[in-house]
């Protein structure tokens, strides 16, 4: 048998049945691409004909409005259905009004916002009737919600469809036509997707909101605020108290923005329990006179949101999550809401005469070119930034705690007979013509206890309490707020200056042209240096024009606190003023320098028949006083 025939037979059927594998693998290959190649083009020819508008269904000017003659100013109410739902908004006096899914506060943004959309909105193509006769192509059969807007007499329908395969067009139809718009897809957006869509997603809306009293409920007590002619009043608990007006403002703007995260429940029957509402933890209300015209509960948190609070609000009874920091206000005291001021801020205008009385008493008037004076014989003048710190002080003092508020005695709080007293008054005349001063306000401060002082308001009983630094802010000497001017003299009226320490003096004469001699002895003088004589002339002319940098204190009892004593250096200058048989003498006397600032200083004040310590000027000591008026240690 020729076996090699057999086998070359045997071993070309394998080699065909390869050729009739590949031959079925091209035929597959290409029935493939020519499919392929058909939906290409059938989405083509989609896209060409629903995509792009062809020129018989583009219509000019306002009939390509989706909803010509809408106009958003004119439209009463809005209506949103899809998928077993239905929200709908009315506007009521000028605001809009959510009344179903429930009555609620409407978000007059997204409202206000879809009906600008609508107004609009125009439609890039219209499909015919004849070409969309199958209206589930489109999303429309059924739609995913209907859009209606009432306009007076007149309903607009809007059937939303769905979104092109590009996703940027949507498919629309009005009610009672057959044809298909489709617009920018850009409308959904202002679509609702939630039930509570169009609800405002704050707690409360009190610019819409008729009230003149707040009140609080909480488990210490019920405060009531109660608001006349612009200002609020603490009404209970009695007796009335001035209320914070523009903290309270302030805290009523605050509440127009407080979140809320979600909408829980419009369920009346839900229990409460669950969220902590069947004992609330607090109650906020809102009425005008007596009759209440909202309130909110507030129950407790949930365990995964410790900053949110879950709260129910009155009519509606709608359960909210909300945020829970602006609940903080609801547990505060009462004194929280009242006015911490003791003299309120007035205008210049309203007040040009102040009276101190204490240690020292004084009296400060504003003459007519601002300028401020004490009557006194010399007719002190005022430093105009000390002077204008002091009325700032003043005029800010706040309490900071309430001590008593009926007080039968108030020789307990040291306010029988006070210890400082200030009042501003606003000159004026009487119906004879004669002159009077009219009270505008004024405090009195009693004894203090460590760090704290009683004070109390001229037209108020109660009795606050005010930081002992506040009162000791405020001049009790006339002295703390005079002129920061010390000297005022020219160097063609200095004769002499001495300077001395404990062990030593000089005497340093000055002659015809500004020339300095240093005194040898009564017949010899010995002339400076040309460049030493310039710089005690300039420091001479500096002197003459010496200002404190402060006021320190009054009177020689605590020199030794200042470190001014006996050996300290001094500097007399001797003057020869006008009608004086002799030259007069001005000292100063320097005390330690603390690290940092100019030493202290005192010299003798005739207004006060007393002495007065203040800074000196750093520099000034540094750079003329130290070098040339100061007497070397041997």
């Amino acid at each position: 048998m020729d076996f090699s025939r057999w086998h070359s037979r045997r071993s070309a059927v394998p080699r065909l049945d390869r050729l009739a594998e590949k031959t079925n693998v091209n035929e597959l290959n290409a029935t493939q691409s020519r499919l392929l190649a058909l939906l290409a083009i059938a989405l083509f020819g989609y896209i060409v004909v629903y995509e792009f508008p062809s020129p018989r269904e583009v219509d000019d000017g306002a009939e390509r409005l989706v909803v010509p003659g809408l106009n958003p100013a004119t439209v009463s109410r809005v209506e949103y259905a899809s998928t077993n739902k239905l929200l709908a908004a009315e506007l009521r006096e000028q605001r809009w009004q959510l009344v179903k899914p429930v009555p609620y506060t409407a978000n007059e943004t997204v409202i206000n916002s879809l009906l600008a959309v609508c107004a609009k909105l125009r439609t890039d193509q219209t499909i015919p009737a004849d070409d969309a006769r199958r209206l589930s192509d489109f999303g429309l059969d059924p739609p995913r919600g209907i859009l209606k807007l009432f306009q007076g007499q007149e309903a607009f329908e809007l059937r939303v469809g769905a979104i092109s395969p590009l996703n940027d067009k949507l498919y629309l139809q009005s009610a009672g036509e057959e044809s298909v718009m489709v617009v920018d897809a850009g409308l959904m957006e202002q679509l609702p997707t939630r039930p509570d869509g169009w609800r405002r997603p704050y707690l409360m809306d009190l610019k819409n909101l008729s009230y003149d009293q707040v009140e609080i409920r909480n488990s210490r007590m019920t405060i009531r605020l109660a608001k006349a002619t612009n200002a609020w009043q603490i009404v209970q608990p009695p007796p009335p108290k001035r209320g914070d007006t523009s903290g309270i403002n302030q805290l009523l703007e605050s509440w127009q923005q407080w979140p809320v995260f979600s909408f829980v429940s419009d369920d009346p029957g839900i229990a409460l329990e669950q969220f902590g509402l069947d004992k609330p933890q607090f109650r906020l209300a809102f009425a005008q006179g007596t009759n209440e015209v909202f309130s909110i509960q507030f129950g407790g948190s949930p365990s995964n949101m410790p900053h949110t609070v879950f709260a129910r609000l009155s009519g509606s009874s709608n359960i909210v999550l909300a945020a829970s920091q602006h609940a903080q206000h609801l547990n505060e005291h009462y004194w929280y809401f009242c006015d911490p001021s003791l003299i309120k801020r007035y205008p210049d205008s309203a007040f040009d005469r102040i009276e101190v009385k204490g240690p020292e008493d004084f009296t400060l008037v504003r003459q007519t070119n601002g300028i401020w004076r004490a009557e006194d014989e010399f007719e002190t003048r005022m430093d105009p930034q000390l002077m204008e710190h002091f009325v700032n002080q003043l005029t800010s003092l706040e309490a900071v705690e309430l001590a008593r508020e009926v007080v039968t005695d108030h020789a307990e709080f040291g306010l029988d007979k006070p210890l400082h007293s200030y009042r501003i008054f606003k000159s004026g005349t009487n119906l004879n013509g004669g002159a009077t001063n009219q009270l505008v306000a004024g405090i009195d401060f009693g004894k203090s206890e460590v760090d704290r002082t009683f004070a109390r308001r001229h037209d108020e009983n109660a009795v606050y309490v005010v930081e002992r630094g506040a009162l000791l802010g405020l001049p009790q000497s006339l002295f703390q707020i005079q002129s920061v001017i010390v000297w005022n003299f020219t160097t063609n009226e200095v004769q002499s200056v001495g300077i001395a320490n404990a062990k030593t003096n000089q005497l340093m004469i000055r002659k015809e042209g500004g020339r300095w001699f240093k005194r040898i002895s009564e017949k010899e003088d010995e002339e400076f240096p040309k460049l030493e004589t310039h710089a005690i002339e300039e420091g001479v002319n500096r002197l003459g024009l010496l200002q404190a940098i402060r006021w320190v204190g009054r009177g020689n009892a605590r020199f030794n606190a200042y470190g001014i004593n006996q050996s300290s250096d001094r500097i007399t200058v001797y003057l020869q003023l006008p009608g004086a048989e002799k030259p007069v003498g001005r000292t100063i006397i320097f005390g330690r320098k603390p690290k940092g600032r100019g030493p202290y200083a005192t010299f003798y004040d005739p207004k006060f028949k007393d002495w007065i310590v203040f800074e000196f000027p750093a520099g000034l000591y540094k750079e003329y006083i130290v070098p040339h008026f100061i007497l070397k240690s041997e």
